[in-house]
Formats: structure tokens, C-alpha cells, sequence
């Protein structure tokens, strides 16, 4: 609910302050004394809640920063941008962690709580709220401007016509991405191939979902563009997310399935590509249909979805995840 009652502030504060909080929790949670397992364990647990609810404040902070600089016509190329800066970010934070592990777990949170203060000065310096400096940038329609708090939420954005379809979206493209990040290896071991071969299946779908976050903007945009400017940009935005869906995931994901093994590395990069165009238009589309305040209400809602997903964990994956945790604990 972090954008909802950061509606009315600085969005480039906001992702200021969300950097540094972040960075002090996990400089926190890297030099908490270890008096005994349980205390660890409980601390580490309030930090890491704390860190999840600072780290809420930068993506609706992002999306207004994007409504507000971004003209329709280009803000597809833009938000596909900023949304491919996740799956790099996936990417680079295991080198990071590992490069901080020469000194056990408490160096890895060390270089991670660093690099945020660091990243923080830069958008401190650099980032603006609006092209004029304004902290609101509204939109042609205007409906919405007085709404706070919850209304803001209720009114604003769920009531629009058409959010409720695309949150329904948002919802199933994130519980396909969850099944696919939690599962997909506990399948491909299942059918007899290593785990290191499962690993590559898997890294294979985050770069297919890395070139299909690049391309999704600029592909709806040039789609608009063709269709001319009295075509109404969502539909546009919500026929290619279709297109990506029916005629790239749906048939890579029988081919994962049911094809040939020796085709699977190509079928996964096809998923990964054909559910992070489906995803990042998805939300982007939600974006276009309210105003430059809510704009960072809309883009909490995916991440709300998401935790009916992503946050229950298959029970093996929740076992596997507290052996490590004892382990930490023991060895920290």
C-alpha cells in the first residue's frame, strides 16, 4: 500500500528514500550479532519484512516518473526499458551475491546494502519528477486529481473500465511465471536430465523474458503507429500481448512438454520471451487507463497479485528453503 499513501509526495523522493532504507536494512541485517540462533533468525525476519516494504516504494515511484515524462507515443519504448532493468537486475544479483560471498552471506547483504546507498546518490542528483519539476503530472482526462488514500485506489484505479480485466491478466501471467520459476526444474529432473542442465533450461527462459521485455514497448508503439492515432493505444497494447501469448507461449509451452528434448533450450527462451511481452504490456496498459497519481497505485496491483503466487513456494521448494535458512543461522 506504499504507493497509496505516497500518492501525493515526490515519486523521485520516494524512490530516494525506498533506496536508502533498503540499503540500511541489509547493512543491518549483515553485522546483527548472532547471540544465539533463535534471535538471529527472529531480527533477520523483521529486517527482511522491512526491506520488502521499503523496496514497495520504488516501482510505483517508477511508473508515475515514467507517466510523467513519456508522451503515449513513446512511453512503450521507455516502460520496456525500465522493465527489462528487472530481469537484469535478476541476473547480476547472483554475481554480486557470489562476489560478496568471500565473506559468508553477511558480505554478500554488505555489497548489496552498498550498492543501493551508492545507486541512491546518483538518483538523488539526476532524477526529476516531471519535465517542469512538478511533483504531479496529469493526464488529457482529469478525472481523479482530488481522490486520497483508498478512494484513490478504489475509485481511481479498480473501477476503471477495463482494470478489472487486466488485473485478472496480471494475475495469470504471474501465477505461470511463478509455476514455471518454482517448478521447472523439479520437472526437468523428474524426466531424467542434471540439474545443471535444469539450471541452464531456466536461465534460457529469464533471457527469452529479457529480449521480450526489451522488444514489448516499441513493438506496441510501432503497432500503434500503424494502425494510425485515432486507434486506441490499449487495444493496441492488449492485441499484441494476445498476439505474444497465442502464437509464441501457448505453442513453445506444448513444445516444452511434449516436443523433443533437444528443442527444449529454444522452447523455454520462447516462453520467457512470449510471458514478459504478455506482462510488461499488461501492466503497461493499466497505466495508460488512469491518471499520472494512480499511475503508481495501478503498478502496485501486479506485485498484490503476485503473492498469492509467488509468495507460497511448492512445499519442497519451503523445505529446501529452511534447511538453508538453519544452515545461515548456524554458520553466520
Amino acid at each position: 500500500m506504499s504507493s497509496v499513501l505516497t500518492a501525493d509526495l515526490s515519486p523521485s523522493r520516494c524512490l530516494v528514500f525506498g533506496l536508502l532504507l533498503t540499503a540500511a536494512c541489509n547493512l543491518l541485517a549483515a553485522v546483527v550479532p548472532a547471540t544465539s540462533p533463535t534471535n538471529l533468525a527472529v531480527v533477520l525476519a523483521v529486517l527482511w519484512a522491512m526491506n520488502g516494504l521499503f523496496q514497495g516504494l520504488g516501482s510505483p515511484s517508477c511508473a508515475r516518473i515514467i507517466s510523467a515524462w513519456c508522451s503515449a507515443k513513446e512511453r512503450g519504448s521507455f516502460w520496456s526499458l525500465w522493465n527489462m532493468s528487472n530481469n537484469l537486475g535478476g541476473a547480476l544479483a547472483p554475481l554480486m551475491v557470489s562476489l560478496g560471498a568471500a565473506a559468508g552471506w553477511r558480505g554478500s547483504l554488505l555489497l548489496a546494502g552498498a550498492s543501493a546507498a551508492f545507486i541512491s546518490i546518483f538518483v538523488a542528483f539526476l532524477v526529476q519528477d516531471s519535465p517542469d519539476g512538478q511533483v504531479e503530472a496529469v493526464k488529457s482526462h482529469s478525472e481523479g486529481i482530488h481522490l486520497s488514500g483508498l478512494s484513490l485506489l478504489w475509485k481511481g484505479c479498480l473501477l476503471k473500465p477495463g482494470m478489472a480485466c487486466l488485473a485478472l491478466a496480471n494475475f495469470v501471467v504471474y501465477g505461470l511465471k511463478s509455476a514455471m520459476i518454482s517448478w521447472l526444474a523439479f520437472y526437468v529432473q523428474a524426466h531424467g536430465h542434471t540439474a545443471l542442465s535444469a539450471a541452464g533450461r531456466l536461465s534460457m527462459f529469464e533471457i527469452g523474458g529479457l529480449f521480450g521485455s526489451l522488444v514489448s514497448g516499441p513493438l506496441s508503439d510501432k503497432y500503434w503507429h500503424l494502425r494510425g492515432s485515432g486507434a486506441p493505444l490499449v487495444g493496441c497494447r492488449v492485441q499484441v500481448a494476445s498476439a505474444s501469448v497465442l502464437a509464441i507461449l501457448l505453442p513453445a509451452m506444448i513444445t516444452v512438454v511434449f516436443g523433443p528434448s533437444r528443442i527444449s533450450f529454444i522452447a523455454m527462451f520462447a516462453v520467457g520471451f512470449g510471458l514478459y511481452v504478455a506482462q510488461a504490456l499488461a501492466a503497461l496498459s493499466g497505466l495508460e487507463l488512469v491518471t499520472g497519481r494512480a499511475a503508481g497505485v495501478e503498478e502496485d496491483l501486479p506485485p498484490l497479485e503476485s503473492m498469492v503466487e509467488e509468495d507460497l513456494p511448492p512445499l519442497k521448494s519451503m523445505v529446501e528453503q529452511q534447511e538453508a535458512l538453519s544452515r545461515l543461522i548456524i554458520d553466520g
